[in-house]
């Protein structure tokens, strides 16, 4: 009885300690833009950072409660019209139809990560269309950070297990070459460099030392508990 009292103890300090240690963290990396510049359209992507965001060396996640992405596009045809409010349905109809004030491709735009749908709740809309009745300039970088809570979680953490992930805008619409989107860098007459970044904040695994800690204070408690019961046992005799 009193080594199964003893390993019950062990397990639940054991357990109150790693869980002490289970925190909520952010990672995050900024790269470079891609400078991509065409249409994409019928189920097509257009990568958004030269190379993948990289997340080696900083905080292993075991979930994922949202995600952040700061980046420029330049005629996503995505803006949701003066009034900033999304009035087009998810999905979109993939014929054209405009609905209220928003641009043509409201809701059509989605961040993919390593090939993953991040969510319908991290569509990429705001990203106003370019008026080819205008000169092109400074004002139609349109930049946007967009925050949501992520779908297909598991499948994104397993492409992150290398610490790496790429990111790419896909288009819904079943319409060919229907966005004449930009991901620009230092083309389109931009004098800096235009970088993207993606914050990824869920809860931490603990690292290794963590467990091994856990264990230590779990022993550490039961050979207390057992020495404490000893000096008892001791004086009553």
């Amino acid at each position: 009885m009193t080594y199964l009292r003893s390993l019950t103890l062990l397990v639940f300090a054991s357990a109150a300690i790693a869980t002490s240690q289970a925190q909520l963290v952010t990672i995050s990396d900024t790269e470079l833009q891609s400078n991509f510049n065409g249409g994409i359209g019928a189920g097509e992507s257009a990568a958004i950072t030269a190379n993948p965001f990289n997340f080696t060396g900083q905080f292993q996640l075991s979930s994922i409660q949202s995600i952040t992405i700061t980046l420029t596009v330049i005629d996503g045809d995505t803006g949701l019209g003066p009034n900033g409010i999304n009035e087009t349905p998810y999905p979109p109809p993939g014929d054209g139809t405009e609905f209220g004030d928003d641009d043509f491709d409201v809701n059509s735009l989605s961040l993919r990560l390593d090939g993953v749908f991040a969510g319908q709740n991290l569509l990429l809309n705001g990203f106003d269309s370019y008026d080819n009745s205008t000169d092109f300039g400074q004002k139609d970088f349109i930049t946007r950070t967009i925050t949501g809570s992520p779908e297909n979680m598991a499948a994104i953490l397993t492409a992150l297990q290398d610490g790496l992930l790429s990111a790419t805008i896909y288009d819904s619409t079943g319409l060919s070459r229907s966005n004449g989107i930009r991901v620009p860098d230092t083309n389109f007459d931009q004098p800096t460099s235009i970088f993207a970044t993606l914050s990824l904040t869920g809860m931490a695994i603990p690292e290794p030392a963590t467990g091994v800690l856990a264990l230590c204070g779990g022993l550490g408690l039961v050979a207390g508990w057992r020495r404490r019961r000893s000096r008892q046992s001791h004086l009553l005799r």
